[in-house]
């Protein structure tokens, strides 16, 4: 049944082994490189903005030692007035 109706149907370029094989090389010829270019872009983004996280997280560590020593600067200065009161 379905043999008598093959000759009928309509046959696309596309659907020729060859042509297929055609179309996938032209698209790795023009897609495949810039879309290796742009993922190398966007994983060397994401790479800064994690360097940037952990620079930011660093410096604001350094600025909490800071007070903190700071503070106890301030501490250690008071000290001995508190330590002679008694």
């Amino acid at each position: 049944m379905m043999s008598e109706f093959m000759h009928q149907l309509v046959q696309r370029p596309e659907d020729i082994l060859e042509n297929a094989e055609e179309r996938v090389g032209m698209y790795k010829d023009i897609m495949l490189h810039p879309l290796e270019v742009r993922k190398k872009q966007n994983n060397m983004i994401m790479h800064n903005k994690k360097l940037f996280k952990i620079s930011c997280i660093i410096f604001f560590l350094f600025q909490f030692e800071f007070i903190v020593w700071r503070w106890a600067q301030g501490m250690l200065q008071h000290l001995p007035k508190f330590l002679n009161s008694y």
